[in-house]
């Protein structure tokens, strides 16, 4: 499995230190790759602290927020909130492999504090930074969100014994962040075939259903899957 999805950990808490220019410019780099492939609009900002200053719920939950990546694109394209989770954690695992530490945020901040097309629609933002202390209030926090994963085995149900690359793909998704932690995607092994759903009662749920697949797919190692909840996984490209 991908060193980086195995020892990554969604971080709160951050350094007061600025990203390097040599890290700026290789994030703006894969940025625009990501969003040529998926047609997103998809922007860095070095200095994102307002949208959390303000926002009262937000409060005590980060802190030295700063450099962010703003998910946004048209509402309108098919998948879109799926195509988020994909390709925002896509470019999450892109920063932790520069050795910076991440985390996804879907509702405790302010969208108004940032300027974007009236017809784009922003999804979420993923801090980028580097580790700090969140001291005893940041201990308190932590200690009641929930942080327990549940063991892939739990989520995924199927009709025969499930080869070694199911069980690496389901290895990777169970390592997979998730709004709240709640873990909701779910796949389905039945004649061969992966599938992967989710409930969907949720803003964020697509969102976690499109990060999940993309775990299953770098668990794999190759293959890719069709858009759309309960989309199957082709396991060539």
């Amino acid at each position: 499995m991908d060193e980086t999805i195995l020892h990554r950990k969604s971080q709160r808490y951050f350094s007061k230190e600025e990203l390097q220019e040599d890290c700026i410019r290789k994030i703006q780099e894969e940025i625009l790759e990501v969003n040529a492939e998926s047609g997103f609009t998809i922007e860095f900002v070095e200095d994102g602290s307002r949208a959390f200053s303000r926002f009262g719920k937000s409060y005590g939950l980060f802190k030295n927020v700063r450099s962010l990546l703003l998910l946004k694109g048209n509402p309108g394209q098919p998948h879109f909130r799926e195509k988020i989770g994909y390709y925002g954690e896509k470019l999450l695992l892109f920063a932790e492999g520069l050795g910076l530490s991440t985390c996804w945020v879907g509702g405790t901040f302010d969208r108004e504090s940032f300027s974007y097309a009236e017809e784009e629609h922003v999804q979420a933002v993923i801090l980028l930074g580097y580790a700090g202390d969140g001291g005893l209030r940041g201990k308190l926090f932590h200690s009641l969100l929930p942080t327990k994963k549940k063991d892939w085995t739990a989520r995924i149900e199927g009709d025969r014994a499930y080869p070694k690359w199911v069980k690496e793909g389901m290895e990777a998704v169970a390592l997979a962040p998730s709004a709240l932690n709640k873990q909701k995607p779910f796949f389905h092994y039945h004649n061969g075939i992966v599938t992967a759903t989710v409930e969907n009662s949720y803003e964020m749920d697509l969102v976690d259903l499109g990060i999940a697949k993309l775990h299953f797919v770098l668990g794999v190692g190759c293959g890719h899957f069709v858009p759309g909840n309960g989309g199957e996984f082709a396991p060539e490209d």
